[in-house]
This record gives structure tokens, sequence and C-alpha cells, in this order.
């Protein structure tokens, strides 16, 4: 196999659901080395996310996961992915989810998959407009929260209004853990 193999980068593979199937059977073997996976502009749709999930509850070694810019994904598929998150041996440090990936539905999931998860440790979600003050607010209402590990997050270009930018400021007044923040473009 392919025991070896420590980061597959995969942008704009146009993987679909089989595509995703070999990847879940490649990344839950046992002999899987696998640190890095990036399916960034993948075409992944939520059948290919529903594939996927299962290789990412089953391993372990996983330490960075970019499925940034893959907007057919939608709360089904993101359901299924951030479940897999959630499992206990679970060692993800580093989630990527920017440029269009997610929205008010999937922001308040993700919310409750961080909370869930002690690991993760970095979370991308720039350039995500699709977001608004109700998928911001439960995101914020996890970063005030004592089991918060987030030491790194980036919410850079996504037009940001008057109202989120104060409850990203009470967040942060509660916040113990967050020691890298990027909010730029906004």
């Amino acid at each position: 196999g392919h025991s070896g193999l420590k980061k597959l980068i995969l942008p704009g593979s146009r993987l679909g659901r089989n595509g995703c199937a070999a990847l879940a059977t490649l990344i839950q073997n046992p002999n899987s080395k696998l640190t890095v996976l990036d399916l960034s502009c993948s075409d992944i749709d939520d059948e290919g996310a529903v594939a996927l999930a299962p290789g990412l509850a089953g391993n372990s070694t996983l330490r960075e996961l970019n499925i940034s810019s893959n907007p057919d994904i939608t709360e089904t598929g993101w359901q299924a992915i951030f479940a897999a998150l959630q499992i206990p041996h679970c060692r993800l440090e580093t989630l990527s989810l920017s440029e269009k990936s997610i929205n008010d539905a999937t922001a308040h999931s993700l919310s409750n998959t961080l909370a869930n998860n002690s690991t993760i440790r970095a979370l991308n979600l720039s350039g995500s407009p699709d977001i608004t003050i109700a998928g911001w607010s439960a995101l914020f209402q996890f970063l005030q929260s004592p089991t918060c590990m987030l030491e790194e997050l980036d919410l850079c270009n996504n037009d940001i209004d008057d109202d989120v930018a104060l409850s990203l400021a009470n967040a942060l007044t509660n916040n113990r853990s967050l020691r890298r923040f990027n909010i730029g473009g906004n």
C-alpha cells in the first residue's frame, strides 16, 4: 500500500462520490500515516462528503484537512463530515472551510462539532459571505466557552458588519485560547 504517504494534496481533482469513497478506504487503512489531506476545489458534493466521512471517522493520523471551495456540499454532507470529526480518536488540528463553503445552518453544526472536539486548534472560515449574524453568533458562543481550544481563527473577507463585529468583540473578551486571529478584508 501507501503506508509511507504523509500528505495528499488534491485541489481541483473532481473527485466525485467514487473518488471520495476510494479516499475514505485509503485514509481509514490501519497502516495510513496520512497527516495532511487537501481536497479544496475538488467538486465534492453531498454524496462525496457522505462517502468520505467513514474514512475521516476511521482515521487517527490526520492532522490537517482542507475542504475549502466545495460549494456543492450542503448541510447533509457537512453533517456527515462533522459527525466524523467528533469521533473520540479524531486528532485533527487544522480545519479549513473557506471560500463560500458554509452557511448559517452549517455554522451551527460546526459550532457543535468544535464543542465536541478537543483537538482542532486552527479554523479557517475566510471568504464565507453566506454566514449571517445567526451563524456567527453560534460560532462566537463557542469561542466564549471554557472548552474552546482554538488557537488560530481566520475570518478574513467575510463582509463582517458592525453587529457581527460587536458580537465577535464580546466573544473575544471571554476567550482564553485564541493566539492568532485574522479579520482582514472586512
